[in-house]
């Protein structure tokens, strides 16, 4: 798909499920086997699911985190993985007159969000080492949240990492191919302002859903 700048984008997706499942198509058509679904929490969940449903594939949680400016909470400065590694954009926090210790004290509190977070769902952890790996989100404006927990399955030493995003500005799938083996994204719309534009059904995906998601693949929270 490709929209043209100031044109309102028509929604690809009825909903996080249907996203997964035309994600779950693309994979089928490809000859590759896998070892486990990891969902970027909380919107990759839905969609992951259905991928492991029909690759027949454990599900499991990652977790990276926004990290915040304290001056504008809409902007990220970078992301943090639950294995506490970090990715910093140099040039947003200097636009955004951040300097060490304030993007320090920033990072240190979406790490204990990050950890909350963990508690509450668990993750993967260090099972992923040696393994193939489907790393997959709703969508992706900058990709920050997802290009961390990418780094977070490098660190723990996955032997093969492939993101799935139903959709994703070309910016961010630009820096997350480089980031990762392979990268299957549906679409990447030329005018992207958010990733609910893209969906009839963007509703926020709690903790609840979250945890009966992984409830119903057996996996312990």
């Amino acid at each position: 798909m490709s929209v043209i700048p100031g044109e309102e984008a028509v929604p690809i997706f009825a909903n996080r499920q249907d996203a997964g499942r035309r994600l779950a198509e693309a994979f089928e058509r490809r000859d590759e086997t896998f070892d486990m679904v990891l969902g970027v929490a909380r919107g990759g969940i839905p969609v992951g699911a259905e991928i492991a449903r029909v690759l027949q594939l454990p599900l499991y949680v990652t977790v990276s985190n926004k990290i915040r400016s304290p001056w504008n909470p809409e902007l990220a400065l970078g992301a943090v993985g639950e294995d506490g590694s970090y990715l910093k954009e140099q040039r947003i926090a200097a636009m955004g007159g951040v300097d060490e210790e304030e993007f320090e004290r920033a990072r240190q509190q979406a790490h204990s969000e990050l950890k909350r977070r963990v508690e509450v769902y668990g993750t993967a952890g260090e099972d992923v080492s040696g393994r193939r790996v489907i790393v997959c989100d709703d969508g992706a404006a900058t990709g920050m949240t997802l290009r961390a927990a990418i780094q977070t399955q490098h660190n723990r030493g996955a032997d093969y990492v492939v993101v799935a995003l139903p959709v994703s500005s070309p910016d961010a799938a630009s820096h997350l191919r480089a980031e990762c083996h392979d990268a299957v994204i549906l679409e990447e719309p030329v005018s992207f302002m958010a990733v609910g534009q893209f969906y009839r059904n963007f509703h926020p995906v709690d903790d609840d859903e979250v945890l009966g998601i992984l409830k119903s693949f057996g996996a312990d929270s």
